[in-house]
């Protein structure tokens, strides 16, 4: 090779551009103390896109995720994260699971709650989560899971869904299962809310089927906590 060629490629590999390695995701030490397993990674943009199919936390009660586009954190509090009223009794709730995928590659299995049937006064399921993991200056929503079978019946009154933030403030509305589609899961908005310096602290969600009505056929797999779609 001769001296020009030599000259040529020392010239060629100095004006390559240098990759920049992208910052760890936000919180991403903190949140992964309750990971149920690490991600072996080299560089940033290959946690990246592990962190994208998500890693389970908690003993697969949460899952964390980051968003392809923004690379802003997210998170679902499965069913067995929540309170759910009469959760413990074998006549009103039956556990069973579903598959869920993560980083791993490997599909889990996570629970599920599916109601059998309830006629109390009021149905009641609560959450709660941390604000401080979620990205910072980021327009929020929050949605749950749910599944309605062909059999659900009392869906017609209205639920009553509320988000309780750090600050005091609460968002409710109502919203009517019956018209929703059977026999797949579906998303059902609770309320929406931007991660600003004075909503730092935990949140509260809260579904309440307060009614005598006979229910059944309604199965739950959790809360979304997500940026939200335009």
């Amino acid at each position: 090779m001769g001296a020009s060629q030599s000259q040529h490629n020392a010239t060629d590999e100095q004006t390559k551009p240098i990759p920049i390695e992208r910052k760890l995701p936000y919180k991403y030490m903190n949140i992964m103390k309750e990971a149920d397993s690490r991600i072996n990674f080299i560089l940033t943009d290959q946690l990246y896109e592990r962190l994208q199919h998500g890693v389970f936390l908690n003993q697969k009660r949460k899952k964390y995720w980051i968003e392809k586009e923004s690379g802003h954190n997210c998170f679902m509090l499965y069913a067995r994260d929540l309170t759910i009223g009469g959760s413990d009794d074998r006549e009103i709730w039956n556990w069973s699971n579903t598959i869920e995928t993560s980083s791993s590659n490997i599909d889990t299995y996570i629970d599920v709650a599916e109601l059998i049937e309830y006629a109390d006064d009021s149905l009641k399921v609560e959450g709660k989560f941390n604000t401080s993991n979620l990205s910072p200056n980021t327009m929020y929503e929050i949605l749950f899971v749910v599944k309605l079978s062909d059999l659900s019946y009392g869906w017609h009154e209205p639920v009553k869904f509320s988000l309780t933030l750090p600050d005091g403030k609460t968002n409710e509305h109502e919203e009517t299962l019956q018209e929703k589609p059977r026999e797949q899961w579906i998303e059902v908005q609770v309320g929406e809310f931007n991660t600003s310096p004075d909503k730092i602290g935990f949140s509260m969600i809260l579904a309440d089927a307060n009614t005598k009505v006979r229910k059944l056929g309604l199965t739950i797999k959790g809360v979304i906590i997500r940026p939200k779609r335009v």
